[in-house]
């Protein structure tokens, strides 16, 4: 049953990725990858949330924890994508972009990370 919850998971994360990246191309013309960078940082604030809720709240079923954590999460954010992203900008964009895609998806991710821990904290009070 948890493979199940995992694949709808993965099935709406990875639509949401879809839909970023779309939609990003749309509205911008820049060589940056800005659509990792939004489904990282995003994906980083509800995984902050998520552990934040599993802190206090205990009722969740594995499954459902897994089809959220394993499934819509890592389908919505990416390694492989900002690391072959790097590559590209190192390629074709010499120092600053490469070095500023990776601080800024390390920064954001974290800083997304306590926001969300932090955000969930209020709610949950």
């Amino acid at each position: 049953m948890k493979i199940l919850f995992i694949g709808c998971g993965g099935f709406v994360g990875a639509l949401l990725r879809y839909a970023i990246t779309h939609f990003t191309k749309l509205s911008t013309n820049h060589h940056f990858p800005i659509a990792t960078l939004i489904a990282n940082g995003l994906g980083c604030l509800m995984a902050g949330m998520l552990l934040t809720y599993l802190k206090t709240r205990t009722h969740l079923s594995p499954e459902l924890v897994a089809g959220l954590s394993v499934g819509f999460l890592g389908a919505l954010t990416t390694f492989s994508a900002f690391s072959v992203e790097t590559l590209h900008l190192m390629e074709n964009y010499h120092f600053f972009w490469p070095l500023f895609n990776i601080v800024s998806n390390i920064v954001l991710g974290f800083c997304a990370l306590y926001l969300g821990r932090y955000l969930m904290g209020l709610v949950l009070v």
